[in-house]
């Protein structure tokens, strides 16, 4: 494990540890959701927080300013400690991994799923229902479709990926007839 993912998952659980015991979990983990999207969506925000050039006391009263009011106070005073400490660089990565850790306790798996066409409401409750059948934990989906896979789905979870798209049937027949053993042989 590297040291930055070391020290977010370390900022991550105490967040998570410190607003477990104020029962403030649910407001926190919307708090780290807006700030991973702030970091996904704005490369300037993520500029500004790794800047060496910025100094820890002025990124504080920046990030003050900017999240008052749009998130708890509790989650406010966790930006000022990092921004004191000189580890505000790691706030995508504690935003993430502090989501984990709430999906892990909450019994949640976040679950990527590709379709060629747009599901009608029956057909996704139908593979909701088999994947947690199968896995026996709550689902955070995440719908796109992605015409490319021409026809079927693809489920992604963990490390694990079931592709049943015509795209990747296809893609497997192609190298059975190119790398196929027994032609030319003759």
């Amino acid at each position: 494990m590297s040291y930055s993912l070391q020290v977010a998952v370390r900022y991550a659980k105490a967040l998570y540890e410190l607003a477990a015991e104020n029962k403030q979990v649910e407001e926190s983990k919307a708090d780290m959701l807006m700030l991973s999207n702030t970091c996904l969506t704005s490369k300037s925000f993520v500029s500004f927080i790794k800047s060496p050039i910025i100094p820890g006391k002025k990124k504080k009263e920046i990030l003050n300013t900017m999240f008052s009011g749009v998130i708890s106070e509790s989650t406010l005073v966790f930006l000022g400690l990092l921004a004191s400490k000189g580890r505000e660089e790691y706030i995508p990565e504690i935003a993430r991994q502090f989501i984990e850790i709430y999906n892990f306790r909450n019994g949640i798996l976040p679950v990527q799923i590709k379709t060629a066409q747009a599901l009608d409401k029956k057909q996704l409750d139908q593979i909701v229902k088999k994947i947690e059948e199968a896995i026996q934990l709550k689902l955070d989906l995440n719908v796109e479709v992605e015409p490319g896979l021409i026809g079927g789905f693809s489920v992604q979870f963990n490390d694990l990926l079931y592709d049943a798209s015509v795209y990747k049937q296809l893609s497997r027949l192609k190298n059975q007839i190119i790398y196929n053993p027994y032609i030319g042989k003759f």
